[in-house]
């Protein structure tokens, strides 16, 4: 198991490319728009797709998610996207700053 940190901006990324389980995301929301963090056991989450974890971030601010020992196991791979809505995948071109924490299997 090698441990994974990752600094990424933009509207989607990668935090494991893998298998493994996600200790930490922390970020920012650069934009004046609220929008929702989403965490995905995917490596190509589709519109529509359902999240693992999905919060809401305020506009112009920062957020941080430890996950619980339910959430953090991700069998296929870790991925985020920033979406308009709070249950499914609506692709938003606002850009997150985010940096996660990971230990691949």
């Amino acid at each position: 198991m090698a441990r994974v940190n990752t600094l990424q901006y933009g509207a989607s990324g990668t935090l494991l490319g893998a298998a493994g389980t996600l200790a930490l995301v922390t970020g920012f929301n650069n934009s004046a728009t609220l929008r929702y963090f989403q965490l995905f056991d995917s490596l190509a989450p589709a519109p529509g797709a359902v999240p693992v974890q999905s919060f809401i971030v305020r506009p112009s601010a920062n957020f941080s998610f430890a996950p619980s020992a339910q959430l953090a196991p991700f069998g296929t791979a870790c991925t985020w996207r920033v979406s308009s809505t709070p249950n499914t995948l609506t692709a938003a071109a606002e850009n997150f700053l985010v940096h996660g924490e990971a230990q691949s299997q």
